[in-house]
């Protein structure tokens, strides 16, 4: 259960990174519209080289996640072997939906590289990127599980994911990247950041709901299960992390070329990162939980 919550979070928060590459992109692009200058072509190389090790490290998150998986299915005191294995990917679901995330992991890394000499279409094939990375996410939760409606519950969580990523990994990237260059360029981005948050948190919202009420057969799951206390958590640190994002774009934000501004919000967003790392730790175990009506 714990290898399998660890490399569900680690999916989360490469995911998230790779995703955040694209924003990070939109953010430098929104904040000179002219394109990308000789002074920012550095910066975003290696944004660049940043989603491309956050794909890496989904990857090799799979592999490990195609033993843990073996491990649950056959026992913990077995030794796993290449037929375990074998059998886990090639004749279960879970495996069938493991084979489109390795593919998707590996998709990503080669279209970010590409993105390196591409400087053209160099927002397209971020973007693409970071769609197809999401898209392997719910391939292997309980978006598969509901027979007759993964229809609806696969693009609801690929479009949850999405809007996560594109609000807590384009900060993650602007706050650790971003700021290593010039002041202006920082304060720039960060106001091209603030309308792509918005948009991302009512993403969050509108698809978070929906999910709800797909998992959910009534009101009163949220508290008759662990399931059903484990996602009320999770609403409690979102509503969290809205509160101090929502204090950073009304009260920092229109303040920032004031004298200590980058300072509050340094530490602003530094909290907000690690209630979000924490908000996708619950994540992953709600995961693993079954659902309360099965």
């Amino acid at each position: 259960f714990v290898y399998g919550a660890v490399g569900r979070w680690l999916t989360y928060v490469s995911v998230v990174t790779i995703v955040g590459t694209a924003g990070a992109t939109v953010a430098i692009r929104r904040a000179w519209r002219e394109g990308p200058s000789d002074r920012l072509a550095p910066t975003e190389r290696t944004i660049l080289y940043t989603g491309i090790i956050a794909a890496l490290v989904l990857f090799w998150v799979a592999v490990g996640r195609l033993y843990a998986q073996a491990y649950s299915v056959f026992g913990i005191d077995d030794t796993v072997t290449a037929d375990h294995l074998r059998i886990i990917a090639f004749y279960t679901a879970w495996g069938g939906g493991w084979m489109w995330q390795v593919g998707a992991a590996t998709l990503a890394g080669l279209l970010l590289t590409l993105a390196l000499s591409q400087v053209r279409i160099r927002g397209v094939l971020v973007a693409v990127a970071a769609l197809v990375a999401v898209a392997g996410v719910p391939l292997t939760g309980h978006a598969m599980a509901h027979e007759g409606r993964v229809w609806l519950s696969v693009p609801l969580q690929a479009l949850h994911v999405a809007g996560v990523g594109l609000w807590i990994g384009t900060l993650l990237i602007v706050m650790t990247l971003l700021q290593r260059t010039n002041k202006e360029t920082f304060v720039a981005a960060i106001r091209a950041f603030s309308p792509l948050a918005v948009a991302a948190v009512a993403t969050i919202v509108v698809s978070g709901a929906a999910t709800s009420i797909v998992y959910l057969e009534s009101f009163s799951d949220l508290w008759s299960g662990a399931y059903g206390r484990t996602l009320v958590l999770k609403l409690v640190l979102f509503v969290g992390l809205a509160a101090l994002g929502g204090y950073n774009a009304r009260r920092l934000l229109p303040t920032l070329n004031r004298p200590g501004r980058v300072r509050i919000l340094n530490r602003t967003a530094s909290l907000e990162l690690v209630i979000a790392a924490i908000t996708l730790a619950v994540t992953a175990v709600l995961v693993a939980l079954p659902l309360v009506h099965g």
